[in-house]
């Protein structure tokens, strides 16, 4: 743990994807910045950011009209992704760009006043033993992309 970072691991917390609405937004509003740290799974967003994104950032919580209670905080999206960086290409396997994967939730960001500052995301962050990197690799990966 570090002072003064709580971290809520929502898989966690909320296995079954019901969430305690007050208490997720009330730490949200205890937040100065808030660090989405997710799995980026090309097109499709993992199922907990999309079941905070459609029952806590709420309308008139964080967005319309009234919704401007996140409103000039900072936003940090963290990505881990499994694939190697030529994958996020127009002549990768995936199609698009990291940048262009990414504007769904970007959009979220705007519609609540967040300030969305720079995306961190780390490559080739999947192990499958003997087929796809090592597990010292990815290890490794992980630590970088968390510093």
């Amino acid at each position: 743990m570090v002072e003064g970072i709580d971290i809520r691991h929502l898989a966690s917390l909320y296995p079954d994807c019901h969430f305690d609405i007050e208490a997720e937004q009330a730490a949200l509003l205890s937040a100065d910045t808030i660090v989405l740290q997710l799995p980026l799974l090309l097109v499709l967003r993992p199922r907990h950011y999309k079941a905070v994104a459609g029952t806590v950032f709420t309308f008139n919580f964080a967005y319309r009209p009234e919704g401007d209670k996140l409103k000039g905080k900072h936003l940090v999206l963290s990505f881990t992704i499994g694939g190697p960086r030529q994958s996020c290409h127009p002549l990768g396997y995936n199609h698009f760009s990291i940048e262009q994967l990414m504007t769904p939730l970007e959009q979220t960001a705007y519609l609540a006043g967040l300030n969305c500052h720079q995306p961190i995301y780390s490559h080739g962050m999947i192990y499958i033993p003997g087929v796809y990197n090592t597990l010292d690799e990815v290890e490794a990966r992980a630590k970088e992309h968390a510093g």
